[in-house]
């Protein structure tokens, strides 16, 4: 039987045994009382069956057994029987171990299920099992010091273990991710010769996809700890075997793990982040995740589930390609692909997930939006910025909202940290598209002028005024002001390197492209801080009560500019009504003319409004009694919107 008709049985075997194990345990879960019933710091929201891991672990263990009798079966007909061929799929000692290793991770995660450890005792437990792995002589060799080199391990196996863990907070997410970086090193293996760990990667795979028929959303089973420890394990382990990638360059050899684990490591650095900065126990569970904060954005769990899933196939691509690829070509395609997540993760990074029932706003008790699991959103004050979002309360730290908030009420410094990383790349990627061929001789020039090029841009940049802009009021004399600051910032850098250095050594072209590139990097800054204000807005005014404006005049415009900049007011404009028939069906800020004042009781029940805003600066006589009247038999609110000027004097 050949290799790879081996690893697709093994894969075919773990699938078919994980789907009728699922079923049994889930059953046998819900007869014992085994279900996890809805918390407020936990997404799901009827009781669902426990114990999943179970069956994945069942489902695996079966695979990798029947495929070692298979392959020993056939080894010893045809006489060829060794002491390596006798464990079929496993003849290393030190897969032997981590097999053995992942098992204990297994049963460590089954007794945290039945009886719940504390958070310090479960770690004291995975480091135990990471430290009897490494004592076997495996580790990632980055430093080249072994006592070093086995703490980094040790971290990698604990760290990618809890990743998978706090990964798990979406129905099927875990499950999905773990197939599909298995599939990738499944791949790697194959193209390594390495048979053995392909058939192991491959069962892990297929018992994962066996299980997401009953963990896809809306789950009716949840693997638990026993299932993400074990996975999360198993997924660190193997990792340390791919030893394909180490003859072509150091990058690969650092970057491939981290690329194919990618997701649940950048999930994980977002909520430690995250609940640091607020002021909250990393242990603490909490719906912070980056599926939760998808969702709060308006896409559904199975939409946010398959977006990530897309992250996850993108981040192994991107890993299959670096380690046949050359250094420093290698070097801008992870930080171009890490610089686009990061920036997506700067987008959703805003939306605010820790808040309380009681949250207030800066003018008293602000709109509230509940989440699908009891947490609640506070709204932010006027343009959403931080003024608000210091207003969320943090669990157990109320009124105490963190230095993150702090950092986000300077969103220039994030913008100027943000432009200075584009700085340096795009500088780097510069020589690299014009020297590509042969970049290394020229390395030493792009060191040396480095610091001289990044000072003098960024100085640049800051003198022309282009942070005192915010966001939300960019306009296209901003984006004329970006491409004339940029223009100024590269002749400058052009200007004092041929002063300091003559110009020796360095290309005109390379400043060219590093101009182009500039460009693009500081646009695209700028527009995910522009998408990052208007999702936060999006996020609350889905829960803002809907209304419509009487008076499509000058009034009328100032009141849809005003609730839409500002959420402090908890409404949300649908359309007008005015007493001209002629302005029926024209848009006034964006917003329908939707008919006359005779027919606001019709409009509004069309438009599932609840309440009903004058904007008539001097509105005629009766009026306001008249709409009094009309909106209370209708069951609408009534309220008046008002645009003064007053004088301010003594005794004011």
């Amino acid at each position: 039987m050949g290799d790879h008709t081996q690893v697709l049985l093994a894969g075919g075997m773990a699938l078919t045994a994980a789907l009728l194990l699922t079923p049994a345990v889930r059953s046998f879960a819900r007869r014992v009382g085994m279900v996890a019933r809805p918390r407020a710091d936990r997404y799901h929201r009827k009781p669902t069956a426990l114990l999943g891991g179970l069956a994945l672990f069942g489902g695996f263990a079966l695979a990798i057994g029947v495929t070692c009798a298979i392959r020993g079966s056939a080894t010893a007909g045809a006489g060829e029987v060794s002491a390596a061929a006798a464990t079929g799929l496993m003849p290393i000692p030190k897969l032997l171990l981590a097999l053995g290793c992942a098992a204990a991770m297994f049963g460590l995660g089954l007794l945290d299920d039945l009886f719940t450890f504390r958070p310090i005792a479960k770690l004291l437990g995975q480091l135990v099992i990471a430290g009897l792995f490494v004592s076997g002589g495996v580790r990632l060799v980055y430093s080249f010091v072994p006592a070093v080199d086995m703490g980094i391990t040790m971290l990698w196996l604990v760290g990618i273990t809890n990743a998978l863990n706090l990964l798990d907070n979406l129905d099927g997410l875990a499950a999905g991710v773990t197939a599909i970086a298995a599939a990738f090193l499944t791949y790697f293996f194959l193209s390594a010769g390495l048979p053995v760990e392909a058939g192991i990667t491959a069962a892990l795979a297929g018992a994962c996809l066996g299980f997401l028929v009953f963990n896809w959303s809306p789950a009716s089973i949840f693997m638990g700890d026993s299932g993400s420890l074990f996975l999360g394990f198993l997924l660190g382990a193997v990792t340390l075997f791919n030893q394909s990638h180490r003859t072509r360059n150091l990058l690969a050899t650092l970057a491939v793990p981290v690329l194919v684990l990618l997701v649940p490591i950048l999930d994980t650095a977002l909520v430690t982040f995250a609940r640091r900065a607020h002021g909250r126990a990393v242990s603490q569970g909490g719906t912070d995740h980056i599926s939760h904060r998808l969702v709060a954005l308006g896409l559904t769990d199975r939409a946010t589930v398959l977006v990530i899933y897309l992250v996850a196939l993108a981040s192994g691509a991107v890993a299959l390609v670096v380690r046949d690829l050359a250094m420093p070509v290698a070097i801008a395609l992870v930080v171009l692909f890490v610089a686009a997540l990061v920036t997506g993760i700067a987008v959703v990074v805003r939306v605010q997930v820790y808040g309380s029932r009681n949250a207030a706003g800066p003018d008293g008790p602000g709109p509230v939006a509940p989440g699908r699991t009891g947490e609640h959103l506070a709204a932010p004050s006027r343009e959403g910025d931080a003024e608000g979002v210091a207003q969320e309360t943090t669990g157990g730290h109320k009124g105490s909202a963190g230095w993150f908030i702090h950092l986000l009420a300077r969103p220039w410094l994030m913008l100027f940290l943000y432009d200075l990383v584009a700085v340096v790349f795009c500088y780097y990627l510069a020589f690299l598209l014009r020297f590509g061929n042969n970049p290394l001789p020229f390395l030493e020039t792009f060191v040396t002028s480095l610091p001289l090029v990044v000072g003098t841009q960024l100085a640049l940049l800051v003198a022309m005024g282009i942070y005192r802009t915010h966001c939300p009021r960019a306009s296209a004399a901003d984006a004329v002001r970006l491409g004339l600051s940029v223009a100024l910032a590269v002749a400058g850098a052009v200007a004092v390197t041929t002063l300091i250095f003559r110009f020796e050594g360095l290309s005109r072209a390379v400043f060219a492209i590093d101009a182009v590139l500039l460009l693009m990097a500081l646009g695209v800054g700028r527009l995910a801080g522009r998408a990052t204000w208007m999702l936060s807005q999006e996020q609350y005014k889905r829960h803002h009560v809907r209304t419509i404006l009487v008076g499509a005049g000058a009034a009328g415009d100032a009141a849809a500019r005003e609730l839409e900049e500002s959420l402090r007011w908890g409404l949300r404009p649908v359309g007008f009504v005015d007493d001209d028939p002629a302005k029926r069906g024209l848009r006034v800020k964006g917003l329908p003319v939707l008919g006359t004042l005779a027919e606001l009781e019709a409009v509004a029940r069309q438009a599932r409004a609840k309440t009903v805003l004058i904007c008539i600066s001097s509105p005629p006589q009766g009026l306001a009694e008249a709409l009094e009247r009309r909106c209370g038999q209708a069951g609408l609110a009534l309220k008046r919107f008002r645009l003064e000027i007053e004088e301010v004097g003594k005794g004011t």
